[in-house]
């Protein structure tokens, strides 16, 4: 998956949140890594949540993750806490900004492969 593949991905999973007016304002930078490594911002502002493939200087908390740990913790199967400690992430600025994200995604569709019986 190319890393704008990847944020595309991202910004799909924050569709429902993308229109609501901010509860609190923040900005996280995330950095990527591993194969399609690269950096981007979510912003919660004044027209709701923004997301976008560069970064953000002016950022409240930054987060350094893998694009797979990210998903991870963006559908609850990945504590932040969890990750910090494991050597999973780095993060600086306000941690409960980086929490937010998770409140914000739409929760990820399961793919019900088991056919129905009638």
């Amino acid at each position: 998956m190319t890393f704008e593949t990847r944020v595309n991905s991202i910004r799909r999973r924050f569709s429902g949140a993308a229109a609501q007016p901010p509860k609190e304002r923040f900005a996280v930078q995330i950095t990527l890594t591993g194969t399609q490594p690269g950096t981007l911002y979510i912003a919660n502002m004044d027209r709701g949540l923004e997301i976008a493939p560069y970064d953000y200087h002016d950022h409240t908390a930054a987060l350094t993750i893998s694009a797979q740990d990210l998903q991870r913790f963006l559908s609850g199967t990945l504590r932040l806490e969890r990750a910090l400690e494991r050597g999973l992430a780095r993060a600086e600025g306000d941690l409960g900004h980086i929490q937010l994200l998770h409140s914000y995604a739409d929760p990820p569709v399961r793919r019900n492969t088991k056919p129905r019986s009638a």
